[in-house]
């Protein structure tokens, strides 16, 4: 879904949705670099691994960042309007056409 990568005061993770991830981390993923970033309502279930994933132990950057109301590991209910803004966005749609026929 999102391999973060940044050290910046009031950075954000909002709102994704992924699920049925085939490779490694398959969630979120915060790299060693990654400090003062808040990951909130997000919904992550049926990845590989865990759908919360840090690689910024070292630093102790982990304790700088904030992990909150995301649902992690199933889809109830309650994160349906995640799920139903998930995609992309009506603005890049052109993207998902095949190219014209040479």
């Amino acid at each position: 879904m999102d391999k973060i990568l940044v050290d910046k005061r009031g950075r954000f993770a909002p709102s994704g949705h992924a699920a049925y991830t085939g490779g490694y981390p398959g969630g979120i993923y915060l790299d060693e670099g990654s400090g003062f970033i808040e990951v909130t309502g997000n919904l992550v279930y049926r990845v590989v691994c865990n759908p919360m994933n840090y690689n910024n132990l070292v630093q102790n950057r982990k304790a700088t960042c904030k992990v909150h109301d995301n649902f992690f590991g199933s889809r109830p209910k309650e994160a349906e309007p995640i799920a139903a803004k998930a995609g992309l966005e009506a603005a890049y749609a052109d993207l998902l056409q095949s190219p014209p026929a040479p």
